[in-house]
């Protein structure tokens, strides 16, 4: 039986960008992640180390959408948080990485 915490879990996730700052995003899988905007979205996949960002762009990219086991979406409240967050996020993607792409 899974308890609530477990279920809570599942459904969020936070990640920290390079300024230290935490933020929770709501996890959704790539078919059902909704366009929210203005929203960021992080595209992770599975690895065996744990889940990694492999791209960071505005929530709804569906250029993005095709490699990634999850889509985690963190709301901002306007155009200048969204373009403050992207790059604060950004710095998830390992650098070298070939599938990565940033939005800005």
């Amino acid at each position: 039986m899974r308890t609530a915490r477990q279920a809570l879990a599942d459904r969020f996730r936070f990640w920290r960008g390079v300024s230290g700052r935490r933020y929770v995003c709501s996890v959704f899988a790539p078919q059902s992640a909704p366009a929210y905007a203005p929203a960021v979205a992080l595209y992770v996949r599975h690895a065996a180390a744990g889940p990694a960002v492999i791209a960071v762009g505005r929530a709804g990219e569906d250029r993005l959408r095709i490699e990634a086991d999850e889509i985690h979406i963190h709301l901002v409240r306007g155009e200048p948080d969204l373009a403050r967050v992207l790059r604060d996020l950004a710095a998830l993607v390992p650098a070298g990485t070939t599938t990565a792409q940033h939005a800005a």
